[in-house]
């Protein structure tokens, strides 16, 4: 029974041992695998306590490792850690004199939208590597949204137009009839390089006789071709005089498209839109 127990006592003695000889760095290994269960179980509380910072962020993005490919990197730092889950996702941990630790940033780790990560990418807003924190804080920047908006409704406005409007009377018209009826036929031009469906705009025109003001016709957009032309008609009665019936035509096309669908079709990045957008801003 004796035996029994000095073996018992040598073997804890001897896992104690092997677990205190453990090096720091492999302890923050293990802090890292708890760090991407509790991410990836959702687990908010334990997620915040060991990533404080990580209450800032709108959702978190799983994390897809195997315990085997986390590489614990040593930074100049005393204490300070970097954790490589993938090239792409990594934390940086900081071990405290307590042997508490804590992810104090990352990148990789807060989620971001696919098609808001690319507008980002592509119009510089934010960079390639970028930590989750400085992302965080620059993304909530969201003017910027209504910056590159205004900067491609203006051009649509000026690239989608009417260009011509004719009007025929396929029944004919006579002096001694007082009204008579027009077709009026509108041309739209679409000067951009993205084809424009009928349903993302429509048209407003003011109709005028030979003397006076008639009214003002809200007209359904079609579908125009890019870099092409299409038409939309209607029918208009008139007052009938020697001059014609019709007299003029004032056309607006009105994009009528949400904000995220007018950057994400239209908008052509140069990469520097972001800077523009600030140096406008001082």
């Amino acid at each position: 029974m004796m035996k029994k127990s000095i073996l018992w006592l040598f073997s804890f003695m001897l896992i104690f041992a092997v677990c205190s000889c453990k090096s720091e760095s492999d302890k923050v290994k293990d802090f890292a695998g708890d760090f991407a269960q509790a991410i990836t179980h959702a687990n908010k509380d334990s997620v915040e306590m060991m990533y404080p910072d990580a209450a800032q962020a709108d959702s978190l993005a799983p994390i897809h490792y195997s315990p085997d490919s986390i590489f614990v990197q040593k930074t100049p730092k005393k204490g300070v850690y970097k954790v490589y889950y993938s090239p792409d996702v990594f934390v940086t941990v900081r071990c405290g004199k307590d042997g508490d630790m804590h992810v104090v940033n990352s990148v990789g780790i807060f989620a971001i939208g696919k098609d808001l990560k690319r507008l980002a990418l592509a119009t510089g807003w934010i960079k390639d590597g970028m930590d989750d924190l400085e992302s965080q804080q620059v993304l909530a920047d969201t003017a910027f949204l209504d910056y590159l908006y205004s900067k491609v409704s203006n051009r649509l406005n000026t690239d989608v137009v009417v260009s011509d409007w004719t009007y025929d009377t396929p029944n004919g018209y006579s002096l001694s009839n007082i009204y008579a009826t027009a077709v009026i036929s509108l041309t739209v031009r679409n000067n951009t390089s993205m084809p424009l469906k009928g349903s993302n705009y429509y048209v407003t025109c003011k109709v005028y006789d030979a003397f006076d003001y008639i009214g003002t016709k809200r007209l359904n957009g079609v579908d125009v071709p890019a870099g092409g032309t299409a038409k939309i008609s209607f029918n208009q009665r008139a007052y009938t005089s020697a001059y014609g019936l019709i007299g003029d035509c004032e056309s607006t096309v009105h994009i009528n498209v949400s904000k995220a669908e007018v950057i994400a079709r239209y908008l052509q990045p140069t990469g520097h839109e972001y800077e523009e957008y600030k140096s406008r801003k001082s």
